[in-house]
């Protein structure tokens, strides 16, 4: 089997949590053009404009609110950014 890609639907994006020289953070957004099959058939792993998701672990944030992590967990969005910033707004323990 070849690789495949399958268009995707309009509204996922590949999410990140990025922090700032000021220790504040932002959101990194970028939206799934593609769902990407290897030629084993593992996947789907998000494709974004810069090319599939694999040599990182990723977050894909859905239209209906729910985040998946690396087709395993899927939480809300909040609980996803409470996890990834371990409950505090800054690095290092601020709130």
């Amino acid at each position: 089997m070849k690789d495949q890609y399958i268009p995707a639907q309009p509204g996922f994006f590949v999410i990140d949590v990025l922090y700032e020289e000021d220790n504040s953070l932002t959101i990194w957004r970028d939206p799934v053009i593609a769902w990407h099959f290897d030629e084993e058939g593992n996947g789907p792993i998000p494709t974004t404009p810069e090319g599939p998701e694999l040599f990182r672990s990723w977050a894909v944030l859905t239209p209906q609110g729910t985040v998946t992590e690396n087709n395993n967990c899927s939480c809300t969005y909040d609980e996803w950014l409470f996890k990834e910033t371990k409950g505090n707004r800054r690095k290092g323990g601020a709130s």
